[in-house]
């Protein structure tokens, strides 16, 4: 097989601070190809597997299967994390095969479980009343988020009414709230 066209969507994380007043962002869904080349499948969607002779993948085919049908037009994957795409024997361009056989397996990461996020306040005092938790002075906010399978790309957030933007460092709010 010479090129195996495949579409997914990809998680991103969006964690929100405050009332929820503007449109919270929207998220183009198509597949991701991480750095390394790694191919990642939002969990649940379905897979068309197309072949191509040409790299570019033009003139390409849609398979289908016969003898499973029911699951392979569309197929879904089945397990979190790597699947494998798979022919059982290695064949050179000659048509010999590879010694000793060995099968050819296209990865594809299947993710389906959305990204944890936590946060951690440090930095100020606390003080708990009726069971309402206050800080003092010197607040510190600090946003993590991980992904078992495919990782994060960013994480979003938003204060009050303002503009979603990029979480890179340590929030220190500096208002009261409740």
């Amino acid at each position: 097989m010479k090129n195996l066209t495949i579409f997914f969507c990809l998680i991103l994380t969006t964690l929100s601070f405050g009332t929820f007043s503007q449109a919270q962002p929207e998220h183009k869904q198509g597949f991701f190809v991480s750095e390394d080349g790694k191919l990642f499948w939002k969990g649940g969607k379905p897979v068309y597997l197309f072949v191509s002779e040409n790299p570019d993948g033009s003139n390409a085919t849609r398979l289908n299967s016969e003898a499973t049908s029911e699951y392979a037009n569309p197929m879904y994957l089945d397990t979190e994390g790597v699947n494998f795409i798979r022919s059982q024997w290695a064949v050179d361009k000659d048509g010999n095969y590879a010694v000793p056989r060995q099968e050819v397996m296209f990865e594809v990461y299947n993710d389906g479980t959305a990204p944890k996020s936590t946060a951690s306040l440090s930095g100020s005092p606390k003080f708990i009343n009726s069971g309402i938790v206050y800080y003092g002075k010197n607040l510190q906010l600090e946003i993590t988020s991980r992904d078992g399978v495919s990782g994060v790309r960013n994480i979003l957030q938003s204060e009050g009414n303002s503009q979603y933007t990029t979480y890179n460092s340590t929030l220190t709010p500096d208002q009261d709230r409740s």
